[in-house]
């Protein structure tokens, strides 16, 4: 009997802050995060821990100036572009 192959499961990615967009807001990310991840430095601006981030993309959405963007490491734009092709 051949042994299927696991299909990966699609990576969700991690926020991270776009430069010299952030508006200082008032920390709306930052409320909005459900994993508190998200500090702010002393501009008023995120600073995402990527251990804790796991890329719901709630900031992203938030955000009113679209600082925040979700990004992906090699590895997992690799799976990425695997599912693409299937």
């Amino acid at each position: 009997m051949a042994e299927e192959k696991k299909k990966p499961k699609r990576p969700l990615g991690h926020a991270r802050l776009i430069p010299n967009k952030c508006i200082a807001c008032g920390a709306r990310c930052q409320a909005e995060c459900p994993r508190d991840s998200i500090e702010m430095n002393e501009k008023g601006e995120p600073v995402v821990n990527l251990e804790k981030c796991t890329g719901c993309r709630r900031c992203v959405r938030v955000c009113p100036a679209s600082a925040l963007e979700m990004f992906f490491t090699p590895e997992e734009q690799k799976i990425l572009d695997e599912l693409a092709k299937e």
